[in-house]
């Protein structure tokens, strides 16, 4: 139903716009920067030590802000930028607090998988994910942050049978880890859960692409970079899915959730994760620190995009 519906968030995809022909010269004119956090991932061969992961968590986040504080040429430019700083927030959402009852952690969790299938999310997401592999005829699939599983159950559903599929979910909340496992049928030998924390992917190995399903926005500038960097090793990369911010975005997950969860606290949350989410441009920023030489960013249903980075093929599994 709801994936019918046009976003009506042309300001957004406008500034977007204007942000992409500008990145080149903002990456020009803080190319020490650049430099210094791209030889920082290049130096993490087995782990991220806590002073690399610093240095990327506020080097990547000021620079970050700069490129959103650009300096706007017209009239309308500067009216959508304003809005756009109205809009961006980092407030905590109700499924991050400390201290969450096992109980109600896992009603969140439903209720958000609830949405997703029945705005044809998860389905939007599975034929992207076919399209990259189509040519794999055997595909290792990494999910990261997957939260209950809920995409990764659907994926293993709905995937293009022309090729065999392994599905593998992580999440670094091990409440999330234990719900998603007790979730699958005893029958599912290609799919399994692990906990992990997303940008410590070292040690994995085989995995054709990495996926980042509507968690970017939880995660800060730093560990984005990191995450995308060791990610880079897949033969495909990783795929990052998330939420265009964007005012007419906010109201319309805000709108999707009150119509089919209604009175409960993921209406709150879904305002709040368009607001902390990002523009398509911004990611791109970030997958360049990671050191991504093939980004491709374009829209995904309603109010998703997705950003595929693949690079350093030398590193490849």
């Amino acid at each position: 139903m709801l994936q019918h519906i046009r976003p009506f968030c042309f300001w957004a995809q406008h500034l977007d716009a204007i942000n992409q022909e500008r990145l080149p010269d903002f990456l020009h004119a803080n190319r020490s920067t650049v430099e210094g956090i791209v030889q920082t991932c290049q130096r993490q061969r087995k782990h991220w030590d806590r002073d690399a992961q610093e240095l990327l968590r506020n080097e990547s986040e000021l620079l970050l802000q700069s490129f959103r504080n650009t300096q706007p040429t017209s009239g309308r430019e500067s009216v959508e930028r304003r809005l756009d700083a109205i809009i961006q927030t980092q407030a905590t959402e109700i499924m991050e607090l400390p201290g969450l009852a096992l109980s109600f952690k896992v009603f969140l969790v439903n209720q958000l998988e609830r949405v997703n299938r029945q705005t044809g999310a998860y389905v939007a997401w599975a034929r992207k994910i076919d399209a990259l592999l189509c040519s794999t005829p055997e595909a290792q699939v990494y999910e990261l942050a997957s939260g209950g599983g809920g995409f990764c159950r659907h994926l293993l559903k709905s995937h293009d049978k022309a090729h065999a599929l392994r599905v593998t979910g992580s999440d670094y909340d091990q409440d999330f880890v234990d719900l998603a496992q007790a979730k699958c049928r005893a029958n599912d030998s290609q799919l399994r859960f692990e906990n992990r924390d997303a940008t410590q992917l070292w040690d994995i190995h085989d995995v054709d692409l990495f996926v980042c399903a509507q968690a970017a926005h939880h995660m800060n500038a730093g560990d984005i970079v990191a995450m995308i960097h060791t990610a880079l090793r897949a033969k495909q990369g990783i795929l990052i899915i998330d939420l265009l911010r964007s005012l007419t975005g906010a109201l319309e997950a805000a709108c999707a959730v009150a119509l089919l969860s209604p009175l409960t606290p993921v209406f709150w949350d879904g305002f709040q994760s368009v607001r902390r989410g990002f523009l398509p441009s911004e990611l791109t920023l970030l997958a360049t620190l990671a050191g991504a030489q093939n980004i491709v960013t374009e829209p995904l249903g309603p109010v998703h995009f997705s950003l595929h980075a693949k690079g350093q093929a030398e590193a490849a599994f």
